[in-house]
């Protein structure tokens, strides 16, 4: 069977940027990397305590269970735990939408058929679950989904209830659930990639495409995929499924 964790970032109301990401593995590779990043969690380094989940911006920003690590120690242990993920041969996937940019330039019928930044980004990773199941995993019949339960709620719910209702496969989705990160380890790696790229879609909207180091070293050596929709994107998109475009703002008399 064939698992996918997805976890977000940049959903809070004041953010610029909305992702989901996650990684997509089979049952074996969970439960190596699950014993894996479980003992990583009870030794992060010599001299420092249990974890109870690994959290990277908290990691990053010095805070919660890091605020006693130097900025040494906290590159250290994120790069330890990355590097479980790519031991492990896992399959990344993220989507990233410039929210600012999505509500000015979408128009309704385009909202009516994609929904918000937000839900454009969840129903991208559960399509490309489905696609890269078919493609990378055809011999892989069950597929089982998960999504951070924090941002569990009615309009997400009512996407995966219509996936439940409508979807026959193949593979067959056996499970569709909200899970809670700090007691799933595969979701706490969901987090590193969301995160990662929250931060870099932010550096690439801003007109600084190049990502932090940490996130180099990660995309050197994990297959990932997705994508970061900005305006001319968002504008491309609406164009290939046939919508009409918002008319254009003019900052002078018309002529």
């Amino acid at each position: 069977m064939l698992a996918a964790y997805f976890d977000d970032s940049g959903t809070h109301d004041s953010s610029r940027v909305v992702v989901w990401g996650g990684f997509m593995a089979t049952s074996e590779q969970w439960n190596a990397f699950d014993e894996a990043w479980r003992t990583k969690l009870k030794e992060p380094l010599p001299g420092k305590p249990t974890l109870k989940k690994f959290s990277l911006s908290k990691c990053q920003g010095l805070h919660g269970e890091f605020e006693n690590y130097s900025r040494t120690e906290s590159d250290l242990v994120q790069n330890e735990f990355r590097q479980i993920i790519i031991d492990h041969n896992l399959l990344g996937v993220a989507f990233a939408v410039d929210r600012a940019a999505y509500d000015r330039l979408m128009t309704k019928p385009a909202i009516d058929l994609f929904g918000d930044a937000e839900t454009m980004c969840f129903s991208a990773c559960f399509n490309d679950a489905i696609d890269k199941s078919v493609r990378i995993f055809p011999e892989e019949e069950q597929l089982s989904l998960h999504f951070d339960q924090g941002r569990m709620s009615p309009k997400l719910t009512a996407l995966v209830d219509r996936a439940k209702n409508n979807y026959s496969g193949p593979p067959e989705l056996v499970n569709i659930s909200f899970d809670i990160v700090g007691k799933i380890t595969p979701l706490q790696a969901a987090d590193i990639i969301a995160t990662e790229n929250y931060w870099h879609a932010q550096g690439v909207i801003d007109g600084n495409p190049e990502p932090r180091a940490h996130f180099a070293h990660f995309l050197e050596r994990v297959s990932t995929s997705g994508y970061i929709l900005d305006a001319p994107q968002i504008i491309q998109t609406m164009k290939d499924h046939g919508l009409e475009l918002p008319r254009p703002i003019f900052s002078g008399p018309s002529q």
